[in-house]
């Protein structure tokens, strides 16, 4: 074992166990030579450092559910004015359909049939998300809970597909299977702005 050795693999030595055949008669040496300990010491001493900067910094849960809360509100969308838009002009429309309905296809009783039908469905879907984002699984609450009601009520539109008669009507399927869909959107973008979706924190 010599000095330039020592020089050039301290750092491996002093990494090694202390009964490691290649490391005793390092620090042998270093015993006698004041240059090789100094080397050694300084690779002790960056080695200790070094594990000291590797220990991973563990927060609690109460500050993960912080940050993730604060990061939500961070990344979600500003509130999507033309969701509100599509909702009035839903609502518009089966209002003038109620007014000017009559026995056909824009029967109001029959479209308020197909229109509830669909928000029957979008409930489950929306309560699921929400469920989700309290529990903060899903991100972007209002693009979550908006889309799964959306998602909801169309598949309560397809459901329909055997049971309205009134199928062939373009208008009856604009003035309530459309409108359900977009209210259902609403409903569910509307949820998302109180404090039902707000992120559950853990208990400390």
């Amino acid at each position: 074992m010599n000095c330039a050795h020592i020089a050039e693999h301290a750092g491996g030595l002093v990494s090694l166990d202390r009964n490691d055949p290649e490391r005793i008669p390092a620090f042998a040496h270093a015993a006698t030579c004041a240059q090789c300990s100094s080397v050694l010491q300084q690779a002790q001493s960056s080695l200790a450092l070094l594990d000291v900067y590797a220990k991973p910094f563990a927060p609690d849960t109460a500050t993960l559910a912080r940050i993730r809360a604060q990061l939500q509100r961070e990344m979600a969308p500003a509130a999507p004015a033309k969701l509100w838009i599509l909702a009035l002009l839903a609502a518009v429309s089966a209002a003038i359909a109620v007014v000017a309905g009559g026995s056909g296809p824009m029967d109001a009783h029959r479209g308020f049939h197909c229109l509830g039908y669909e928000l029957a469905y979008a409930g489950p879907a929306m309560l699921a998300a929400l469920w989700l984002v309290r529990r903060g699984t899903l991100a972007r609450p209002s693009f979550a809970l908006a889309s799964s009601a959306a998602m909801g009520a169309l598949a309560g539109q397809a459901a329909l597909l055997a049971k309205c008669s009134a199928l062939d009507s373009y208008t009856h399927n604009f003035a309530f299977h459309m409108a359900g869909v977009l209210l259902a959107a609403a409903i569910g973008f509307a949820l998302s702005r109180t404090r039902l979706a707000a992120v559950q924190t853990a208990k400390a």
